[in-house]
């Protein structure tokens, strides 16, 4: 058996966590009442979100540019933002991936309920490792050539999903995007972990996103 370094038995303390699940669940004793209930969070697709008739073709299930459902997880209000909390202009927060701003928001929810100011952790080497794997937004962007502006990279960039709450909260630990597929998330926390264990840094916000646009 190979010896375990010292590190790895060292304790892990959650002290705060926020979650933006499918079904209206904000919260994780909804995600559990979910859970008990076995209710199902799948549903069609919100009529704000897009033209479901532009995809869906029920007869043709391997049809280039089609799909035989619209149905779905979808998250409530993707669009609503308060740019102005953050210190970012209309025009930024446009330009900005919702995945950016969900993850931003979510990390402030975690220290709120964790009871720690954010403001208290300006300076620190706080840590933040973000699961994410989706680029749509970007890619949908660069499509839109006309309407490119200073903010399109930088709103696009799966990187910044982390990268963006380090700066905004002024934290000055490890920033990484961590990109797995479907375990984003997972590796994510493994890697906040081992950052809190070895010393890297003394504290980690660490989760994941996805949003899929069209």
């Amino acid at each position: 058996m190979t010896p375990q370094p010292p590190h790895a038995c060292v304790p892990i303390a959650v002290v705060g966590s926020a979650c933006r699940l499918p079904g209206g669940i904000t919260t994780l004793d909804g995600l559990w009442s979910a859970l008990v209930e076995g209710r199902d969070l799948v549903g069609e697709v919100p009529p704000e979100r897009f033209d479901p008739a532009r995809w869906l073709d029920a007869n043709a299930a391997w049809r280039s540019g089609k799909t035989y459902t619209v149905a779905g997880g979808f998250l409530d209000d993707i669009h609503g933002f308060d740019a102005g909390y953050f210190g970012m202009s209309p025009r930024e927060a446009g330009r900005t991936d919702p995945q950016q701003r969900t993850f931003l928001e979510l990390a402030v929810e975690a220290l709120d309920d964790a009871g720690i100011a954010a403001a208290s952790l300006a300076g620190s080497d706080t840590a933040v490792y973000g699961g994410v794997s989706s680029a749509a937004f970007g890619v949908m962007q660069g499509l839109e050539e006309m309407s490119t502006d200073a903010y399109t990279m930088t709103g696009g960039a799966t990187s910044n999903v982390a990268n963006r709450v380090s700066h905004v909260l002024d934290l000055r630990g490890p920033s990484l995007a961590v990109d797995t597929a479907c375990s984003s998330a997972l590796v994510a926390l493994h890697h906040a972990c081992e950052a809190v264990r070895t010393g890297r840094c003394q504290m980690a916000l660490a989760g994941g996103v996805h949003v899929g646009l069209c």
